[in-house]
């Protein structure tokens, strides 16, 4: 089979509006040996209209995204989670931008899902994954794209999240700004169905629940509260990761509080 076959197939492809491709599948249908479809691939992706993002998986780049290399990540994340058999929805920044919080833009596409994988750059693009145990249908909801759908965290997920992986986010105060933008989305009843579900870690509920008290957003927090009551709580330090010392302990919520931001600067 000669090289240029696999010119025409990706052609086809995008003629009926499929954007990626597996390796394995492309050469059994094409009846191309690995060697020639080695050679085919990469002649195609110096040329820009291929690139490949994770072992066989393959993206398809139209004309308009030559300068960027690949495809905008939300028109192949579904296929690519689907290739790898991995559970996932769109986490952290990246989800809250897709939310209407456009303070904190994420410089990487975050991905949630329940391995280690390790990080994707593709040209301009660059995928990175957040690991977590258990992801329950709960956590998503999904987001139409230009090719499909994808799978983005809830909001109120997604501010679980930001205060869990807040070393990922940025400072406390990053997260607090996105919180602030999120709050008009936040449904107390998911929020406190998310803690009875155990869906969260009863110490990220309660550094979420103090923030969202000490922002003074306009959320009754009685719901949630009262499933948070329900678990076993102990005294948790507001930020793990920071040396700083305790300034004040929070009774309603058991946090020992250790590090301070301006709410006038939010």
């Amino acid at each position: 089979m000669k090289a240029d076959s696999l010119k025409s197939y990706i052609e086809t492809l995008q003629s009926q509006g499929v954007y990626w491709f597996f390796k394995e599948k492309i050469t059994e249908t094409l009846g191309m040996t690995e060697n020639t479809f080695v050679k085919a691939s990469r002649r195609l992706i110096s040329q820009g209209r291929l690139a490949k993002i994770y072992g066989g998986f393959y993206v398809i780049v139209p004309l308009e995204y030559h300068s960027s290399g690949c495809l905008p990540v939300s028109w192949f994340i579904h296929a690519l989670m689907a290739y790898l058999n991995q559970p996932y929805y769109v986490c952290l920044l990246t989800a809250a931008g897709i939310h209407g919080s456009a303070h904190q833009q994420a410089m990487a596409f975050k991905i949630m899902t329940k391995k280690p994988i390790r990080k994707i750059i593709a040209g301009s693009v660059r995928i990175e994954f957040c690991y977590k145990k258990k992801i329950s249908q709960n956590s998503y909801q999904s987001v139409k794209t230009a090719s499909g759908f994808m799978h983005v965290s809830t909001p109120e997920m997604t501010a679980f999240d930001l205060v869990h992986y807040a070393h990922v986010s940025g400072q406390l105060q990053h997260v607090a700004t996105v919180l602030l933008e999120l709050a008009e989305k936040l449904n107390p009843e998911i929020l406190a169905l998310h803690i009875k579900n155990d869906e969260v870690e009863t110490p990220t509920a309660q550094r979420l629940l103090y923030l969202l008290d000490l922002l003074k957003v306009k959320i009754d927090l009685r719901e949630p509260e009262a499933e948070l009551k329900l678990k076993k709580l102990v005294k948790k330090i507001l930020v793990p990761r920071s040396h700083s010392q305790v300034i004040e302990y929070n009774e309603r919520w058991k946090i020992l509080v250790n590090e301070i931001f301006e709410l006038d600067d939010l």
